[in-house]
């Protein structure tokens, strides 16, 4: 690897973070402010709807803001980045969190951001 791609490469992990926030922020809040309005679901289910749906957008926001930004990254670096963070993410939750059945939440949420990441940036691929 050149000196160009390792910067870009870092410049796109923190777009690429930076966006996932956001998007997934948005997404999630905005479905489960639709469901809550519109639908007689239970919290749970819209909760766990609206997770799966932003961390999905998220990820694919990321994946094309950083196509739209820069010209050259590595984009399995960027998915080493993801899963390594949906992974501690999970190993917090698992060791430092109290036991609840609605950490099922946040295990599908992380899981959602490893298989959407997988999808766009080690394979190349849109869902």
């Amino acid at each position: 690897m050149n000196g160009t791609l390792v910067l870009q490469t870092i410049v796109a992990m923190v777009l690429a973070v930076l966006t996932y926030a956001v998007v997934s922020f948005l997404v999630g809040g905005l479905l489960t402010l639709f469901n809550m309005v519109f639908t007689v679901l239970r919290l749970g289910i819209i909760e766990f709807m609206a997770v799966i749906a932003g961390s999905a957008a998220g990820v694919l926001a990321a994946r094309a803001a950083c196509d739209n930004v820069l010209r050259a990254y590595s984009e399995r670096a960027l998915f080493v980045m993801f899963a390594a963070l949906a992974v501690l993410g999970a190993g917090f939750e698992f060791f430092f969190v109290p036991l609840k059945w609605e950490q099922i939440i946040s295990y599908a949420q992380c899981a959602t951001v490893v298989v959407a990441a997988y999808s766009v940036f080690w394979k190349g691929e849109v869902f």
